[in-house]
């Protein structure tokens, strides 16, 4: 297969929108093209500065929830000699730890926790599923203001940005 890109206005005539690029993929002497952009790079340092709701566990949605206690993450950077951190909520308690970036690698452990009683059996869940995930992530992706953790190929959790900075 190859790929093929060519500066120049494209205009898709499916959705009426004008791009950048003309895109050309070939494979097996077929070629099929269509209209691109690049897409921006996002680096782990992109991750600060923004409350991050879950969204999704494992492909299922979370039920929203407005109370302080609902599903988050706040990821924070190394300063003053200190670690990167992150903070949040499990859904009942309240969770913190390091996370490492390196590139689209991160990886977020140990995950430290109160441990105040769960007395609804579903938010419950979603806490031990959360801090699963964060356990298991290797890996995140950041698109449409959506952060998506994978464990390898598999996503596991996606976060939706509550505010930007």
């Amino acid at each position: 297969a190859t790929l093929t890109t060519t500066a120049g206005r494209c205009h898709d005539a499916m959705s009426g929108a004008e791009f950048p690029y003309t895109v050309t993929v070939t494979v097996d002497g077929r070629a099929l093209s269509g209209c691109g952009r690049v897409l921006p790079t996002v680096s782990a340092t992109d991750l600060t500065g923004v409350r991050w709701r879950l969204v999704t566990l494992d492909g299922a949605p979370v039920a929203p929830r407005t109370d302080p206690r609902a599903p988050h993450l706040r990821i924070l950077p190394a300063e003053g000699g200190n670690p990167a951190r992150f903070t949040g909520s499990s859904g009942c308690n309240v969770i913190n730890g390091r996370w490492a970036p390196e590139g689209d690698r991160l990886t977020f452990g140990p995950v430290a926790m109160t441990r105040m009683a769960c007395l609804d059996e579903a938010q419950g869940a979603t806490e031990q599923a959360m801090t699963r995930a964060l356990a298991a992530t290797t890996r995140f992706a950041v698109r449409d203001n959506r952060l998506t953790l994978y464990a390898g190929e598999r996503a596991v959790a996606e976060f939706e940005a509550e505010y930007m900075r």
